[in-house]
């Protein structure tokens, strides 16, 4: 258990008798990346708003690092898929800004004027300058956001968030509104990051980061992720005494390929995975529509 840092117990949701989620379980390891997957309409926003701390379920809780998750909190980051950074600060103000403004209180600021405010102050845009470079964005510290290229503004974001020290990032289709190339060197810089959770715990040290990413791109799901868990309406509902689906529930969870050391995209063990989950997620029509609009995008 001192390795979950965070954990669904029989979630779930209903809206007027509607059944959205139900009975929802999982946990994620401390250093692991969880991609959920799923139709559109099968619950994966409640879910997220369940995880932050914004909704709570009908039944059951989320843990984070064994403590119940009952408001949002800056013990678990979230990145959507539209940036939002501030037009009239620099990408290295953006990046800094979350950690300055999440150690603000009048006895701080009185403190700050008197004594260490610059010490303090230049440690946060160092540890900003430091994340942005590690992202890829050195030489952009000084540049506005309408300066950087989308994939620029959402990586500020992304350091933006990390900064803050989550226990867990949770990243709402982060790269859906970017172009592929852009999106599949943001998916490679999510795979440095695990890469150096792994070296991390290799060197009996701790993993820094553990992210679940939202999102509706099978590739992206199996290719960043360590392990992919699947939502669906359609599950053994009946047999469980259900007339109709009380919402969607967990019908996939494996370990990736990544987990395997596997990270080409164009990998047997990943497109096999694929499949797997387009025939135990979405279903037979679903899994169609869903194969065509990838081979066409």
């Amino acid at each position: 258990m001192e390795d979950i840092a965070l954990e669904c117990r029989n979630v779930t949701h209903a809206i007027s008798g509607n059944g959205i989620l139900h009975a929802v379980n999982f946990s994620v390891q401390r250093g692991d990346f969880l991609a959920i997957v799923g139709p559109s309409g099968c619950g994966q926003s409640t879910l997220l708003k369940t995880m932050v701390g914004t909704l709570r379920p009908s039944v059951g809780a989320v843990f984070l690092e064994g403590e119940r998750v009952t408001r949002p909190s800056r013990r678990c980051g979230i990145v959507f898929q539209h940036y939002s950074l501030y037009p009239f600060l620099t990408a290295l103000e953006n990046a800094a800004f979350g950690r300055i403004l999440s150690s603000r209180s009048f006895v701080g600021d009185m403190l700050d004027r008197v004594i260490g405010g610059r010490q303090k102050r230049s440690e946060r845009f160092d540890a900003a300058a430091a994340m942005l470079n590690r992202l890829g964005l050195n030489g952009c510290f000084d540049r506005f956001p309408h300066e950087l290229s989308g994939g620029m503004r959402q990586r500020v974001a992304l350091a933006q968030a990390m900064l803050m020290k989550p226990n867990v990032l949770v990243l709402d289709e982060p790269f859906g509104a970017l172009d592929e190339a852009t999106r599949e060197e943001l998916q490679d810089m999510l795979l440095e990051l695990y890469s150096d959770n792994l070296q991390a715990k290799s060197e009996g040290g701790r993993a820094q980061f553990t992210l679940v990413i939202v999102t509706h791109e099978l590739t992206e799901a199996v290719y960043v992720a360590s392990r992919v868990i699947g939502l669906s309406r359609n599950w053994d509902f009946r047999e469980a005494g259900f007339q109709r689906s009380p919402g969607a529930s967990v019908v996939y969870d494996q370990r990736t390929c990544v987990s395997r050391g596997v990270r080409s995209r164009q990998s047997e063990a990943l497109k096999r995975q694929k499949e797997e989950i387009r025939s135990s997620v979405y279903g037979a029509k679903v899994a169609i529509a869903q194969k065509l609009r990838e081979t066409t995008a």
